[in-house]
């Protein structure tokens, strides 16, 4: 099978089912990258000198909402 074919099969399956698969193919990358660690030491930092203000985040997002969270 193809790469052509495979992104084929998954248009037709459920948005649920596309979002695990996206999560997991991150996953996958993070991992090959080398940056899994990375990311689980910065989620789980618990000095918060470390941390950003969401505040002073947010313009670096731009003003568009998502539907994150929704």
């Amino acid at each position: 099978m193809n790469v052509s074919a495979i992104q084929q099969e998954l248009l037709s399956l459920p948005p649920e089912q596309q979002d695990m698969l996206s999560a997991f193919l991150v996953s996958v990358r993070l991992k090959r990258d080398g940056l899994l660690k990375v990311v689980d030491d910065r989620l789980n930092d618990t000095d918060p000198g470390n941390w950003v203000a969401w505040d002073d985040l947010k313009p670096e997002l731009g003003d568009e909402p998502t539907d994150a969270g929704q």
